[in-house]
């Protein structure tokens, strides 16, 4: 089979380590040939995918849906009586699902018989209706490897760990954070580290001259992308709790990776994260301000927990590669010989 490695986003995100996390997994089990789509050309890319497949023996593929860019290379996959496994990873927020014109096109390819369509949520079911299950988030062995942190902090500070971008909620982050430096509620504020890469320079100038504007370049710090698996541990292990308000996610690998380590983690109700973290006061609604500065001020409290409540820790561990890579089994064996 051929795997299709996703690489070539301008920003590393959550799709990216996915696709490098299940192929690490699936290829203990399988013999894998591995194209990575390396170059930052889209064109380019299309071509060398294109190429590689057809000169391939492998009639089989296995690609991942982050945008339109996959459902036009499924396209011609099957033109050419490929037989394609789709992970998706995208849910009614993308913007080519928004457009119900190419929402149909999407799902009639995805209805090609040599296409078998597998969903990372279930809240993707109502998008997709062809498909054949639901393979659920991966998260890295290393984070259930190295010792687990307690519930005391080495240090104090709120983390966002991801892409900062507008659709992750950053603008709304800044002005809850904002609104807890006035507020009487909290005794002491920490600071706030955003660990990842900027989606552009427009995005940073904006928010850099927000944070100006707030008077809070003392209390907001970028550290830039953290593409470690070391470092990002550490970073969670020491941090008081997460925090992502994003306006669209499916299934988000940092909540995984936050939950894995004994931390606490707020995220939005838009994903998977609802059915996980229900009933323990991790999520808020994006885009709603006073909601986010609500659920800060729940776990910035003394009196409220520093650790992730057991059952939900556990429910982590189905999500183990090995377990994840089960699953991919179950689903797919009855389209392999």
């Amino acid at each position: 089979m051929i795997y299709i490695l996703k690489t070539n986003a301008k920003v590393r995100g959550g799709v990216e380590v996915y696709s490098e996390l299940l192929y690490k997994s699936l290829s203990k089990k399988f013999n894998l040939e591995k194209i990575d789509t390396f170059h930052k050309n889209r064109f380019l890319v299309f071509l060398f995918i294109a190429l590689k497949a057809l000169k391939s023996r492998s009639k089989k593929l296995l690609i991942h849906h982050g945008g339109f860019f996959e459902v036009i290379l499924i396209f011609f996959f099957i033109l050419f009586r490929k037989e394609v496994f789709v992970i998706s990873h995208v849910n009614k927020s993308w913007k080519h699902i928004r457009n119900k014109y190419l929402l149909s096109l999407t799902n009639r390819i995805f209805a090609n018989n040599n296409v078998k369509l597998i969903l990372i949520s279930e809240i993707q079911r109502d998008i997709f209706p062809s498909s054949i299950g639901v393979l659920g988030s991966i998260v890295s062995e290393d984070f259930f490897e190295l010792p687990v942190t307690s519930c005391f902090v080495k240090d104090d500070y709120i983390l966002f760990l991801g892409r900062i971008s507008e659709d992750k909620g950053i603008i709304d982050l800044i002005y809850a954070y904002h609104k807890l430096t006035n507020n009487d509620k909290v005794a002491l504020i920490p600071k706030l580290i955003l660990a990842g890469a900027f989606s552009n320079q427009n995005f940073e100038k904006k928010v850099n001259t927000l944070v100006s504007a707030l008077d809070l370049k003392d209390k907001i710090k970028f550290i830039g992308a953290v593409n470690s698996t070391e470092e990002k541990i550490k970073l969670i292990d020491n941090s008081l709790f997460g925090i992502n308000p994003s306006y669209y996610d499916t299934f988000p690998l940092v909540m995984l990776e936050f939950i894995s380590r004994n931390r606490p983690i707020i995220m939005s109700d838009v994903s998977e994260s609802k059915f996980i973290l229900e009933n323990c006061n991790m999520l808020v609604t994006p885009g709603d301000i006073s909601d986010i500065v609500r659920v800060l001020e729940y776990w910035l409290d003394k009196s409220s927990p520093s650790c992730v409540p057991f059952d939900i820790r556990l429910s982590v561990n189905n999500f183990r590669g090995e377990r994840t890579t089960l699953r991919f089994m179950n689903i797919t064996k009855a389209f392999f010989n």
